[in-house]
């Protein structure tokens, strides 16, 4: 990550430390994170669009939200930092799970996986890393059967593809 992005995202993360609001704040940058997509960034960099469009724009947008939250945003309009905005809310979204003892699971599977499957490993992860265990599961049919499951730096892979891939290799190697 940037550190340009860390800064601004500690900034974020020690005012809503200080105000007592972190869980709140942190689902909001999750709904704004989520809504950030390439037409974003282009938006975000336009040169046609005036700063104060810009920031009108988001102030409609998070008008219901958190006024810190507008105020980073605007901050980043302002020093054209816009571009940066995912990673900083990435960076302050780290930092809250770290603060609240959260951690993050995301599970790339062939299928989604059903309630049962979810709480298994969440369970599972949540025992072996004394954390509370949020799950974000992504479909990737090309994985066949079977999961890639990231848990902080670590990836378990028990993928169809990756064991064929595997197998290739071992083939490969023995020739």
């Amino acid at each position: 990550m940037n550190k340009l992005a860390e800064r601004y995202g500690d900034a974020l993360f020690l005012l809503g430390k200080e105000e007592n609001k972190l869980p709140t704040l942190k689902q909001e940058a999750e709904e704004l994170l989520s809504a950030i997509d390439e037409n974003c960034k282009q938006f975000l960099l336009s040169e046609e669009i005036s700063k104060e469009e810009k920031k009108e724009i988001f102030a409609e947008v998070l008008k219901d939200g958190d006024q810190d939250l507008l105020n980073l945003v605007r901050v980043c309009i302002d020093n054209r930092r816009g571009t940066y905005l995912d990673e900083i809310l990435k960076s302050f979204i780290a930092s809250c799970n770290q603060e609240l003892g959260i951690i993050e699971v995301r599970v790339i599977s062939a299928k989604a996986l059903n309630e049962e499957e979810k709480k298994i490993i969440c369970e599972a992860v949540q025992k072996k890393t004394n954390k509370r265990v949020t799950l974000k599961n992504e479909v990737d049919e090309s994985l066949l059967a079977g999961s890639k499951i990231y848990v902080g730096n670590k990836v378990y892979d028990t993928s169809l593809t990756s064991k064929i891939e595997n197998l290739r290799s071992e083939l490969l190697k023995g020739n």
